[in-house]
């Protein structure tokens, strides 16, 4: 697992090769997710933090991170300070 994901209300799980639905809403799996493995960096995306490869901060703000399968995903002002703790 690289990620977990909200598009269009559905939850999907990422991973090296693909994505695939789930069940649950990602509020209710990130409660259930270890927080030494997982965060969250958006409304619609938690990252597995062994899959980060890069994190790229803006000049004007937060910034993105880049996932081990080359997904790019932004990350929010406040989870941004989250992530870099």
């Amino acid at each position: 697992v690289v990620a977990f994901t909200v598009e269009e209300g559905v939850t999907r799980v990422v991973t090296a090769t693909e994505t695939l639905s789930m069940q649950p809403t990602l509020a209710a799996l990130s409660r259930r997710l270890d927080p030494s493995e997982f965060c969250q960096v958006s409304r619609t995306v938690v990252v597995r933090l062994d899959a980060v490869r890069e994190a790229r901060p803006f000049p004007d703000g937060p910034g993105d991170v880049v996932l081990s399968n080359g997904l790019t995903v932004p990350v929010t002002r406040r989870r941004w300070r989250a992530l870099m703790a």
